[in-house]
């Protein structure tokens, strides 16, 4: 008969190392996540990081043509869809911890003005 006290120690203990091992990979890729976001008509792209950081920001010569403030809604609009997509990978990340426990995806998702989420695809 296996001693049990020191079975359930070993499993504990390999549970609790996978779960490290768990973390860490979520760690590195919400560190290495960013994701690029183009206005409709392409004259926008916003890159955003894990955390909303933003880390780019490109505007093509044609939509200049527009006025300031038509460029300034569209330049706030990609960047509120970068920041949206970016949240909605962030959570579909630590989904991943969280298993069908706790719908983190859904409750970020809640959270997000209807403007603001990306086109269904892009989900």
């Amino acid at each position: 008969m296996p001693d049990l006290p020191d079975d359930l120690l070993r499993r504990l203990q390999e549970d609790s190392e996978e779960q490290l091992r768990r973390y860490a990979d979520v760690r590195e890729r919400l560190a290495n996540l960013t994701v690029t976001v183009s206005s409709p008509d392409g004259g926008v792209e916003v890159t955003a990081a894990s955390g909303g950081a933003i880390r780019g920001v490109r505007i093509s010569e044609s939509v200049m043509r527009h006025g300031p403030g038509v460029l300034s809604h569209v330049i706030l609009s990609t960047i509120q869809a970068a920041g949206a997509k970016v949240a909605l990978e962030t959570a579909t990340v630590v989904q991943s911890l969280t298993g069908e426990r706790m719908d983190i995806v859904g409750l970020v998702r809640s959270s997000i003005p209807e403007e603001a989420l990306p086109p269904e695809d892009d989900r």
